[in-house]
């Protein structure tokens, strides 16, 4: 078989055979013979048949790519490893090679029409199920035509009958023995859970004063019946309860976070009873040293103790004696060490 390797367009190199061989050894001491032997190689991968060179000095020169001249004196060192029959040199590693390359050609080809004829016979297959679905159709239509017009024509002879026997005086009542199958009734109306819960927040809503985020409640209000955490009366009780003793200076909570916060539970704790106001100087005093004391007289009442221990040393702050009128700002600073005693 002639090996034709023409369609690939490059020649594969086995480099740790390459370096063994003898040929290299020889381009180890002579590197010139190194381009003259790869340009030959080259040359001979593809020629028909593969692997070959024709036999001619001109031919063998061109293909090294070295001048006549020198292809005298080298030919013996490059040459070595040729084998030269039917008039052409023959390299057998460079045939060997191209048969291997052949060989994948080949079976690539293989592999491409095996391919190419499983989706022909696929594409076949199609069209054979698609006619054969077809026939059935019409086959199909054509029992069913035949069918109807059976029992149409019996239809027809019966009406035929019945007019005959009812001039005759001899009709009978007609009697049904195929029940007939009547169409379940699809109620649209929400279930009474659904209703009951809708009630119920309705109450829950009315009785809340501060509507707000309606929505969301309505879906926190429905979570919470069932899951059943509190009755409806209990939560609106606590909402009474709620409402009633708020504190005027705070935000109503809104209806949905009342709700998924559990606020029903909730037991406020009653506030201290508000203070009174400062009381004003005593008439005739002045100065900021008798409006700390008035402070501290306020606050020592308001907290449950008693009156304001006398000063018999002294110590309370004296601003005229500091150099202050009264409506002065004094000055920041460390509050002065005083001590009292009862």
């Amino acid at each position: 078989m002639t090996v034709d390797v023409r369609c690939l367009p490059y020649m594969p190199l086995h480099i740790e055979r390459l370096r063994r061989s003898k040929a290299w050894l020889r381009c180890k001491r002579r590197p010139e013979l190194a381009f003259y032997l790869m340009n030959l190689w080259m040359r001979a991968w593809h020629e028909v048949p593969a692997g070959s060179i024709e036999a001619d000095d001109d031919v063998l020169a061109d293909a090294a790519m070295c001048s006549p001249e020198a292809w005298e004196r080298i030919k013996g060192d490059v040459l070595q490893g040729w084998e030269e029959r039917d008039g052409r040199w023959h390299h057998h590693v460079v045939t060997e090679l191209a048969a291997e390359g052949l060989e994948k050609v080949e079976a690539s080809r293989r592999r491409t029409e095996a391919a190419r004829q499983a989706r022909s016979q696929q594409r076949a297959v199609s069209a054979t199920s698609n006619a054969t679905s077809s026939v059935t159709e019409n086959v199909t239509e054509r029992v069913a035509d035949d069918v109807t017009g059976s029992k149409e024509k019996k239809k027809g002879r019966e009406e035929v009958s019945d007019a005959a026997a009812s001039d005759a005086g001899e009709i009978q009542p007609e009697v049904e023995t195929t029940p007939r199958l009547q169409p379940a009734s699809v109620s649209m109306s929400p279930s009474p859970a659904i209703r009951s819960h809708a009630d119920d927040f309705a109450r829950f809503w009315q009785a809340y004063p501060h509507k707000v985020g309606k929505q969301d409640a309505e879906k926190a209000f429905i979570s919470v019946m069932k899951r059943g955490a509190v009755p409806l009366d209990q939560m609106l009780a606590a909402l009474d309860r709620y409402v009633r003793t708020k504190p005027p200076d705070r935000s109503w909570c809104n209806p949905g976070t009342w709700l998924r916060q559990g606020r029903w539970d909730d037991e406020p704790g009653t506030d201290p009873a508000p203070r009174g106001p400062i009381p004003p100087a005593p008439p005739g005093s002045s100065g900021p040293s008798h409006r700390l004391a008035a402070v501290a007289d306020w606050v020592r009442e308001s907290t449950g103790g008693g009156p304001a221990p006398e000063d018999p040393e002294g110590l309370r702050f004296d601003d005229r004696a500091a150099g202050h009128r009264d409506g002065d700002v004094l000055p920041l600073g460390p509050a002065p060490r005083a001590r009292f005693t009862g």
